[in-house]
């Protein structure tokens, strides 16, 4: 955290609400203001100051509890692809939290409002498990509150931990080598690691 502090002017910390985000940040920043947008007041005054104001850069502080993203969708987006990877759904606004080749917006869902939005159709496969688990309620009810009247959310391919559990237990065959182990189990519940963290497909499995 020093090491990104001293190289950019903004750095973010995200995680999980109560993981310690708050406490690290100020473990490690020590003296360094801590402002928490969590605050409306304290929000409106950050705005408030443009980017080349004096107050802008005179001091370092640590900005916490910033707001969910305000997403702008395209003009007549009725339609979303919600987690949507390396795969563009045409006829979609196909959205992920990296850029892919097939991005059209980059957004994290974890925190967002689609304000102003009236989505006729909002389709996922093999999403919904990559968000927190405490925060894919307020993100259904945020994407619930952008539906046009009419309008229908439908996600498919979530894990079934059970069943995901009892063939890493009983060594079932695996999708990716011979045995249903501890990385077939991590792709099936968060995803394929590699993927996810370089944007390559999986390595091939061991002989």
């Amino acid at each position: 955290m020093q090491r990104a502090l001293a190289e950019s002017r903004v750095v973010v910390v995200n995680g999980p609400r109560q993981a310690g985000k708050t406490t690290l940040s100020r473990l490690v920043l020590g003296d360094a203001r801590h402002v928490s947008l969590d605050s409306q007041p304290v929000l409106d005054a950050c705005l408030a100051v443009a980017p080349g104001h004096p107050d802008a850069a005179a001091n370092r502080a640590v900005l916490d509890q910033a707001p969910a993203t305000a997403a702008t969708l395209p003009a007549g987006a009725r339609r979303l692809h919600l987690g949507c990877g390396d795969k563009r759904l045409e006829g979609f606004v196909n959205i992920d939290v990296r850029a892919t080749p097939a991005t059209d917006l980059v957004l994290d869902m974890n925190d967002f409002t689609l304000d102003g939005a009236a989505i006729e159709v909002a389709y996922s496969n093999a999403f919904l498990e990559h968000l927190y688990r405490d925060k894919r309620i307020p993100h259904l009810t945020a994407l619930r509150r952008a539906l046009a009247p009419g309008g229908a959310a439908c996600y498919t391919g979530i894990p079934y931990f059970k069943a995901v559990a009892r063939a890493y237990l009983e060594g079932a065959p695996g999708t990716f080598g011979e045995r249903f182990d501890l990385y077939n189990a991590y792709r099936y519940t968060h995803g394929d690691p590699d993927a996810q963290t370089f944007g390559a497909p999986p390595p091939p499995p061991e002989p």
